[in-house]
């Protein structure tokens, strides 16, 4: 009579496992990897999977859908670095409101944005913010955080200031006061990466309109000829 034991039958579903997931690693290296100049290729090689009518959905479901986009990218890349400077300490107040959503107030204009990426002719990239309704200025000096949070609002104009922050693969790169700006090779890994612009009032946090948040993404392939493979734009501005 053959008596398997707990610890042999253990032993045998391990054995099994390893042998069909090196199978299952073997065939999925021998797969092309498609090119990513299309929505649904990015999607595919980011491992999601995203309705083929984009474009042409509501801007809700969109900007659903590019916040998938970012997720499944943020989770291929390595954790995020902590900036000591945006972490609250247990001997500092100092707080980090990046991801706190604030919005337009009523009856002010809806800021709009949106970047353009070029390759630089000596080294490194150069993004272009197009930005309309919006006014981007430094923060003011010797203010206190809690009337950083205030709206500030041009009366000449009626517009709202603030700044921007960049992100590139989920990770916080800059503030952003103007709208031309430098971006070194090393930050971008290569192959795919994911570049968002975010507009924040002084105190960080974000600006939203009607619930949605003001965002321009785009999406880089550093290994092809065509830079930016695919944008987003929550609130389009004119591109010069």
């Amino acid at each position: 009579m053959n008596i398997i034991t707990r610890g042999n039958r253990a032993l045998a579903i391990l054995a099994l496992t390893g042998l069909f997931g090196l199978s299952a690693l073997s065939a999925q290296n021998a797969k092309a990897e498609p090119e990513p100049d299309s929505i649904e290729a990015i999607s595919t090689a980011l491992g999601i999977d995203v309705a083929d009518n984009m474009c042409g959905g509501s801007r809700k479901s969109t900007t659903a859908t590019a916040k998938m986009l970012s997720m499944a990218t943020l989770a291929q890349t390595k954790p995020n670095r902590i900036d000591p400077a945006s972490t609250v300490s247990q001997k500092s107040t100092a707080m980090d409101h990046s991801h706190i959503p604030v919005a337009v107030p009523e009856g002010v204009p809806s800021p709009r944005l949106s970047a353009t990426l070029t390759r630089d002719v000596m080294s490194g990239y150069n993004l272009r913010l197009h930005i309309d309704q919006y006014e981007m200025t430094a923060p003011p000096i010797a203010v206190a955080m809690e009337n950083l949070m205030a709206p500030r609002i041009n009366a000449s104009t009626g517009f709202i200031q603030g700044h921007a922050h960049l992100y590139i693969n989920g990770e916080k790169i800059q503030r952003v006061y103007g709208n031309s700006i430098h971006i070194p090779a090393t930050q971008f890994r290569e192959g795919m990466n994911q570049l968002n612009i975010t507009i924040n009032n002084h105190a960080h946090m974000f600006w939203t309109y009607e619930d949605k948040e003001i965002i321009s993404s785009l999406f880089v392939n550093t290994g092809t000829s065509k830079l930016v493979t695919y944008r987003f734009d929550s609130f389009p501005a004119v591109i010069e």
